[in-house]
């Protein structure tokens, strides 16, 4: 398989996580109706934000691959194991992505964040005990800050908190 082509191919199944996420604004917050309105009733100001950001950042990953010049020879990737295991990370924190994604709609964004992002940073390689616990509660503490507190929007609580 060409390099280019599967690289196309992954960034076209990333495109799945910002569609999955404006399906579900479009439907479960709509049904709620927290999808529009003021940011204080906007639930899905945040979501959709991650979404839109996630989806810029796969368009200019996509340019970067169209205009990404190749030897005089077509690449081709071996599909053996030993090939593919520097993926792995990566379709693991991709599969962690989407699971996150899915917890929204029970647990909220206070309470799925920091679990993502320690089993990301797990995927990824990281063992410090100590740095990964306060990685993802600081992160996770200061996003709310910023879009709760700064900007007085609401991040959804989920099924189980909300």
């Amino acid at each position: 398989m060409n390099r280019k082509y599967g690289q196309l191919a992954f960034l076209i199944l990333l495109t799945l996580i910002p569609a999955y996420v404006f399906y579900d604004i479009a439907t479960r917050f709509a049904a709620e109706g927290v999808n529009g309105g003021s940011a204080e009733n906007n639930a899905a100001m945040f979501p959709r934000l991650v979404a839109i950001v996630l989806l810029g950042l796969i368009v200019l990953q996509a340019a970067r691959t169209f205009l990404e010049k190749q030897g005089g020879e077509t690449q081709v990737l071996r599909l053996s194991r030993a090939a593919l295991r520097p993926y792995v990370p990566a379709v693991a924190v991709f599969v962690l992505f989407l699971l996150y994604i899915a917890a929204f709609r029970w647990f909220g964004f206070v309470y799925s964040t920091p679990v993502f992002l320690a089993l990301a940073q797990l995927a990824l390689g990281y063992r410090n005990a100590l740095v990964i616990p306060i990685f993802a509660l600081g992160v996770t503490g200061a996003v709310w800050v910023a879009f709760a507190k700064l900007l007085n929007l609401v991040l959804p609580a989920g099924d189980f908190f909300g």
